[in-house]
């Protein structure tokens, strides 16, 4: 696994105001306007309810605002990228060439870098944000942003199901201070 964190002002660290992102996913997502997302609205927000736990300071199964704001604060502080290894499965195997985009949460803005891979022969990919946004003396590895980030799954040669990609439902955080932060498994069914 690669575990690259870099502590560096670079292009690719761009200002998000964890407040003004917290009000936008409300905004976006709390059908209920109370507040807090549940686990009804999260399914609107795939990245936020992968890592609920995360998020979740009070364990009452909802984020709040402030929750949410709190944790993009963290990781927004500090380094602004890092390198990650996703692996991809079909059916219990690997899924080699199979392209996996990483494009971040709509409530943070439109001005972040998507993060692309592919999948070698054991399918692991390991995407990155475009080489001119990495730093010069880092371009040799691949990094993405410290995130949230909705994850599309596509194969060229074989048929994906639309919950992976066109109408994914997967959601990935890039969080090197967490255990598996950097890592992580996504386990998709043909059927």
């Amino acid at each position: 696994m690669i575990a690259i964190s870099i502590g560096c002002s670079s292009p690719a660290k761009v200002g998000i105001s964890p407040g003004t992102a917290a009000a936008k996913a409300m905004e976006l997502y709390d059908a209920n306007k109370d507040g807090a997302l549940d686990a009804e609205e999260l399914k609107k927000c795939p990245p936020l309810a992968a890592s609920l736990q995360k998020y979740d300071g009070n364990g009452d199964g909802k984020i709040s605002t402030e929750e949410l704001a709190g944790r993009l604060a963290g990781l927004l502080a500090g380094s602004s990228l890092a390198g990650v290894d996703l692996s991809v499965t079909l059916d219990g195997q690997p899924l080699s060439g199979a392209t996996v985009k990483l494009r971040p949460a709509a409530f943070l803005g439109g001005e972040l870098d998507m993060a692309e891979g592919v999948t070698d022969e054991m399918g692991i990919a390991r995407p990155t944000i475009p080489p001119e946004h990495i730093p010069e003396e880092f371009r040799k590895s691949p990094l993405v942003q410290k995130i949230p980030y909705l994850v599309e799954i596509t194969h060229s040669e074989r048929q994906i199901p639309a919950q992976y990609n066109s109408a994914t439902e997967l959601g990935f955080e890039v969080d090197p201070s967490a255990r598996g932060g950097l890592s992580t498994v996504f386990n998709l069914k043909s059927k």
